[in-house]
């Protein structure tokens, strides 16, 4: 069966997205590459979440790395009977499925909340707030 050369396939894709959704992340806190938004507390509380840093980034890497590693059918010694080791294998992937799941879903709600609430911004009377927040599109 092949399935341990896509597993490895996608989880060497996960370990590259997951790499730039932390990199993304950094750069939230760094607009127009600039720190003084951090120093002056002018970043929306949503960036400190680490959503891209925890969810889609670190969560990532496991399932990534679990994924690389099922290039064998056997991973956890099968003790004489013939199917444990794949049964092994694809449990252990589902478990790891979950949690990069679970990463992702985070990643995604807060995000999506980022974008309901809207960004911080400096208004015409020089206050910093979500002026975008209670607009209902308008």
């Amino acid at each position: 069966m092949c399935y341990g050369k896509c597993a490895q396939c996608i989880g060497h894709s996960l370990v590259w997205l997951a790499i730039l959704c932390i990199v993304a992340n950094i750069l939230l806190y760094f607009p127009n590459g600039e720190t003084k938004y951090a120093s002056e507390d002018h970043l929306s509380h949503f960036v400190w979440f680490f959503s891209g840093i925890i969810g889609g980034g670190l969560l990532m890497f496991l399932p990534a790395f679990i994924f690389m590693g099922l290039e064998q059918d056997d991973c956890c010694g099968c003790g004489g009977h013939e199917n444990c080791g794949k049964r092994c294998a694809m449990f252990s992937s589902v478990l790891a499925a979950l949690i990069g799941i679970a990463g992702s879903g985070y990643c995604v709600i807060v995000a999506a909340l980022g974008l309901a609430e809207g960004p911080r911004c400096l208004d015409a009377s020089g206050q910093w707030n979500y002026t975008f927040a209670n607009t209902e599109g308008g």
